[in-house]
């Protein structure tokens, strides 16, 4: 039986109750840890595996919990899933998640495997130590017993989901917005070295700057894309610094499309 033990899980178990009290003829699809492109979703904040990827792609240190389970889903296998279930004409609730039940810091390693990325950056850490706002189960992947008995459909491991994932960065559309996604993080992540260089918190800076707190934690999020030059030259002028703009040649071979 269900027991959520977070505000999240809690509001995704009445949304389920009530299709079931409205409804007799119904089809939920519970999945986990997904992974996948799309415009938004790109965004670090957004999608775990590609903030991961965006993070060590810039040699930040990733901290991974070995305590902390789950069952990661590649979105297009989760898409194949939801397909053939309306096919078979499939009611009730079944669960379209990865084959592979794995934690965090053993997940991080294969990510990095697959995309070539340098595993001295992963540090490992227990789930206590990370001091998420929200609580956590520890073993929150799904079983999939059910479903591989009602359709034929490859679950795939993580290595499998993860190879396929690294085959759709590739799309020239997707890495448009990757590489938006991807500047966006570079600039907040000097944002927030600069500050913490400075011995500032995020409202101290706000003052210097002649802003809000609220802005400056947007800046330094890594989802907002909608710098200006006029945003950084004001940052620069405020903590006594020199805004750098450089050209340089175009890499030809991308860590995420290698």
């Amino acid at each position: 039986k269900p027991n959520p033990i977070n505000i999240y899980g809690r509001t995704k178990l009445e949304a389920e109750n009530i299709i079931r009290t409205k409804l007799k003829d119904y089809l939920i699809v519970r999945t986990c840890q997904l992974y996948g492109v799309a415009e938004r979703s790109s965004a670090p904040n957004k999608n775990f595996t590609i903030k991961i990827i965006h993070n060590m792609q810039n040699n930040k240190k990733v901290y991974a919990a070995n305590d902390l389970y789950s069952t990661p889903t590649y979105a297009g296998s989760l898409s194949e899933i939801i397909i053939k279930l309306i096919e078979k004409r499939a009611d009730g609730v079944y669960h379209g998640a990865g084959a592979e039940f794995i934690n965090r810091y053993d997940y991080v390693n294969k990510i990095a495997d697959i995309f070539g990325l340098d595993k001295n950056l992963i540090q490992e850490v227990k789930l206590k130590d990370l001091k998420l706002k929200a609580v956590r189960p520890k073993k929150g992947g799904l079983k999939i017993d059910k479903i591989t008995g009602k359709i034929d459909c490859r679950l795939l491991s993580c290595v499998d989901g993860l190879g396929l994932f690294k085959e759709d960065l590739k799309n020239p559309e997707f890495r448009k917005y990757y590489e938006k996604e991807r500047r966006a993080v570079r600039i907040a992540y000097e944002i927030t070295k600069l500050r913490h260089r400075l011995g500032l918190s995020q409202a101290e800076l706000a003052r210097r700057v002649g802003t809000t707190q609220q802005v400056i934690s947007r800046l330094e999020s890594g989802a907002y894309t909608g710098y200006t030059l006029k945003t950084l030259e004001r940052l620069a002028r405020a903590t006594g610094t020199e805004l750098a703009i450089e050209f340089r040649p175009v890499r030809r071979k991308q860590v995420v499309s290698s």
